[in-house]
């Protein structure tokens, strides 16, 4: 709108000045040269009068504006007219008594339109500035949430992390608590199997050096990591003698 209030000025400008040149050079050039700009500042007025048709305010200046413009133009057509007819004082005279009030009317109404639209303009800065103000607001709000949530989710991960790893490590404990109950219960059955055969032996001994040595073997077999002494005691009941040593540290055991 200020754009097209100074392409106003600058057509109405240069009307009047090319009429002026008209005046003061009697050159036709110059009068067939304004025939053809006069019309200018009308259709800059009234193309201003089409782009503020919906602000009210504004569109009763734009049309005062253009009345300005009209009752200028007019008012040059006149002087020219009079410079045409050999009447240049009279045409000097017009310009003086009508065109200086019609330009300060015409100046005075489109400073009007442009404070007004200088307000506009700093209304919708403000509400531009605004905007984005509340635009950043929700953006760094946004990206507070975004963040917080990522915390969140990190937090949750790790969680879930550190109790798989808990279970991990409690699976890899019963499956070492198995695998040792299996090895425990390998050497219980086969303890069994030779206690069964240390009683199927005993039966089939015919005396106790047997018994002993058949103990012996049975002992070496169910402590394989131990060692010892099989004894029997005397008559006298004073004496133990030893009679199988089982083991790799047998031998250190004596009698007594």
């Amino acid at each position: 709108v200020q754009g097209q209030i100074e392409a106003v000025r600058s057509a109405l400008g240069h009307a009047e000045a090319t009429a002026r040149g008209s005046r003061l050079s009697d050159d036709p050039g110059l009068e067939a040269q304004y025939r053809e700009v006069r019309q200018l500042p009308l259709q800059r007025a009234e193309a201003l009068l089409q782009t503020v048709r919906d602000n009210p305010e504004q569109h009763g200046r734009a049309e005062a504006l253009r009345d300005r413009v009209r009752e200028r133009v007019q008012q040059i057509d006149h002087s020219v007219s009079l410079q045409t007819a050999g009447r240049g004082a009279e045409a000097n005279r017009d310009m003086l008594l009508r065109g200086v009030p019609l330009d300060a009317a015409l100046e005075r109404v489109a400073t009007e339109m442009e404070r007004h639209e200088q307000r506009l303009l700093d209304s919708r800065r403000t509400d531009n500035d605004r905007s984005s103000t509340r635009l950043r607001a929700v953006v760094v709000g946004g990206m507070a949430v975004s963040l917080a949530m990522l915390g969140m989710l990190l937090s949750m991960v790790g969680r879930e992390a550190r109790r798989a790893r808990r279970h991990e490590q409690q699976a890899r404990d019963a499956v070492a608590t198995l695998e040792a109950a299996a090895v425990q219960r390998e050497r219980l059955g086969e303890q069994r199997r030779t206690l069964a055969a240390f009683a199927g032996l005993l039966h089939s001994c015919q005396s106790v050096d047997e018994v002993l040595d058949v103990a012996g073997n049975a002992l070496a077999q169910l402590v394989p990591h131990g060692a010892g002494a099989c004894y029997t005691m005397r008559a006298s009941q004073n004496l133990l003698e030893r009679h199988v040593l089982f083991g790799t540290r047998g031998e250190e055991y004596a009698e007594f």
